[in-house]
């Protein structure tokens, strides 16, 4: 399994460790294109293992076409980015950063590809990404399960069986 993380975030997360001490990560940096991120995320991937991605990054899970499980994915970046500084931590860039109209710009007009594998994760409670909204644009792209957290998820435990099921099963 390969876990990439959400915007402003990284692969030390606490999610990436719910996910177990085998899972290797792939990471992007927040202030880059989407171009940029996608081609960096492409290196670092091996298409025979599943990815799990979290917000933005269940985003660039989705985009890569490969059998994903997507926890809260960012379906529509360009509508939940807002330009200005990021203060936060972030351990992939080292740094605090300016997101700009400019790269959000980049994500207009991505389609995901057709035909992959995908488990979709959302939860009933997020506030930052409307759960209704990814519940529509997903049940009809992938198999959609929902729980009762909001943006970050705590625990995988009540999802283990429907994931397992989804690593074995090459359509879902």
């Amino acid at each position: 399994m390969i876990y990439i993380h959400g915007f402003n975030s990284g692969p030390n997360t606490s999610t990436a460790k719910l996910l177990g001490p085998n899972t290797k990560c792939a990471s992007y940096k927040s202030d880059k294109s989407f171009f940029e991120n996608f081609e960096s995320l492409k290196k670092q991937i091996n298409s025979e293992e599943i990815l799990v991605g979290t917000s933005l990054g269940g985003f660039y899970a989705a985009m890569l076409g490969i059998k994903s499980i997507l926890v809260n994915p960012c379906t529509f970046p360009e509508k939940v980015l807002v330009p200005g500084y990021y203060s936060n931590y972030n351990n992939v860039l080292e740094k605090k950063f300016y997101l700009s109209q400019e790269v959000i710009n980049t994500y207009k007009g991505t389609i995901f590809p057709a035909g992959v594998p995908r488990l979709i994760i959302i939860g009933l409670n997020d506030t930052l990404i409307d759960p209704q909204e990814n519940i529509d644009f997903w049940s009809k792209r992938g198999r959609v399960i929902t729980g009762n957290f909001g943006h970050r998820i705590k625990s995988f435990e009540p999802f283990k069986d429907e994931m397992e099921k989804f690593k074995w099963y090459e359509i879902f």
